[in-house]
């Protein structure tokens, strides 16, 4: 893969740069569970056996693509609402 365009829909960021990275590595490890793993289920209830980070291969740099294009998208009327209790 050498590039890809990620959208994401925020309600409103407090920090660009950290959700940017949130986002980033989110798209990083959901595409390494995807690619790299070699899932397993049981053959009898049909249950994933694999199911846990302790299975779960890092992607390497070559795995990454070469170019990412995030674009936030800040309120979206489709954004998920949050709820900050203190």
């Amino acid at each position: 893969m050498t590039w890809c365009l990620v959208r994401s829909l925020v309600r409103r960021s407090l920090n660009p740069a950290v959700d940017l990275g949130q986002i980033e590595g989110a798209f990083v490890f959901g595409m390494g569970m995807l690619m790299s793993e070699h899932v397993k289920a049981d053959p009898d209830t049909g249950a994933c056996t694999t199911a846990s980070t302790w299975n779960y291969k890092i992607p390497t740099a070559t795995c990454v693509p070469q170019r990412m294009s995030v674009t936030m998208l800040e309120d979206s009327p489709l954004a998920f609402k949050v709820r900050l209790r203190s």
